[in-house]
């Protein structure tokens, strides 16, 4: 039987990066009318099923990129559904929630979870008090292990500020460590100093949920990171779908202890000292490799988007197809010259991975123009001799 439901309210979404480009993609596969905002033009506006416009930067903007929105909604007749894909417009959506929600639906997370996730060290805190396990976080220099990472308590600053793609810096000593904080003191960055779980990249867990504004879960579904790019301290560049119980009853305890709404994601890193999985994360917006549910059975924005427009819509949906993997070839194949300059990886060794059913962070057969942007037109096919070089 054939779903039927309303198309007249238009999908915002923030963030065109792959994150934003995996929304699109399962939206606008439904039917539905996206509209795509970001203040640089990335690889989900070349999407056909978006219509893009650059907006005010909501960092350096905010009461630009308020007024902005709030113009652009008043065109809708009906009320469009926003969607969050970036951290760059969680904080103004945040404190200006009440105002935009005149012209706007959105289920975001009360301001305590997105300063939670934005602030690192009171995000630990929290859920060490509520039994959560986390990584050991040193409080005074004297007291720390070595080798530790430094990561950003707040993950905007640190992105405009150190790096939008390293999320931490590797410290081998203490010397490196007073050099590293007295540059970060200087840049009046804030940062969190932890212990490091060791275990491969394959040892990292997300948990991803989507909650009603009343706390019922409506979705849940698993995956486990493969590589990350960069190595051992990044993003995914090759995950897959899982099913794992200690993992759905780890992320479940994580958003009950903070009474959780909306859209989020729990990061986990199983560490074979004591077989326990650590938090390593939360998110509070979607995910890069979203897509990768979507192809798995279960569509998240498309759930929040009928949740949003009151289509009776409230069955959870756990079910879905394990072993499908998700990637993003220019970053997964950085990674793997990283490797294998170390020698624990082959390139027979990587294309054995990447057998089995695929879905890439670009490519698509209905939606061609990201994926010839990410391999042409953008400039990162100019680099791949360098990174010969500089690999092999």
């Amino acid at each position: 039987m054939k779903m039927r439901y309303s198309k007249d309210h238009m999908a915002f979404i923030f963030g065109m990066f792959e994150t934003g480009l995996g929304v699109a993609r399962s939206l606008g596969r439904k039917g539905i009318e996206v509209y795509g905002y970001d203040f640089k033009k990335d690889i989900g506006s070349y999407s056909k099923y978006v219509t893009f416009s650059l907006c005010p930067n909501p960092i350096k903007e905010e009461g630009k990129f308020i007024d902005y929105i709030i113009e652009v909604s008043k065109s809708f007749h009906h009320k469009p559904v926003v969607f969050i894909t970036s951290d760059d417009y969680l904080d103004a959506f945040s404190k200006h929630r009440l105002q935009l929600s005149n012209y706007l639906l959105f289920n975001l997370p009360d301001k305590t979870s997105i300063n939670l996730a934005l602030e690192k060290e009171q995000l630990y805190k929290k859920l060490i008090i509520s039994g959560i396990d986390c990584p050991k976080t040193f409080d005074n220099q004297s007291d720390c292990t070595y080798p530790l990472i430094i990561k950003a308590n707040n993950v905007n600053h640190w992105r405009t500020t150190i790096s939008s793609n390293d999320k931490v810096i590797y410290i081998r000593n203490y010397e490196e460590l007073s050099i590293n904080i007295e540059k970060l003191n200087k840049l009046n960055i804030s940062y969190v100093c932890q212990e490091i779980i060791p275990g491969n990249d394959d040892k990292f867990f997300k948990y991803n949920t989507y909650r009603t504004k009343e706390g019922e879960i409506m979705a849940e579904f698993m995956l486990q990171k493969l590589r990350q790019n960069p190595v051992r301290f990044g993003v995914g560049s090759l995950v897959k779908s899982v099913k794992n119980e200690e993992i759905r009853k780890y992320g479940r305890r994580v958003f009950d202890s903070i009474n959780y709404k909306g859209i989020g994601s729990a990061e986990f890193k199983f560490d074979e000292r004591d077989n326990k999985y650590k938090l390593i994360e939360i998110n509070t917006r979607y995910w890069q490799q979203n897509i990768l549910p979507t192809m798995c059975g279960i569509n998240f924005p498309f759930i929040e988007y009928l949740y949003l427009t009151q289509f009776n819509y409230s069955k959870p949906v756990y079910n879905y197809t394990e072993g499908v993997k998700w990637i993003n070839l220019y970053m997964d194949f950085s990674s793997f010259l990283k490797y294998r300059k170390e020698g624990s990886m082959t390139l027979m060794d990587w294309l054995e991975e990447l057998k089995g059913h695929i879905v890439f962070s670009d490519f698509a057969s209905d939606d061609i123009i990201p994926g010839l942007y990410e391999t042409i037109l953008s400039d990162k096919i100019k680099r791949i001799p360098s990174y010969f070089a500089n690999n092999i």
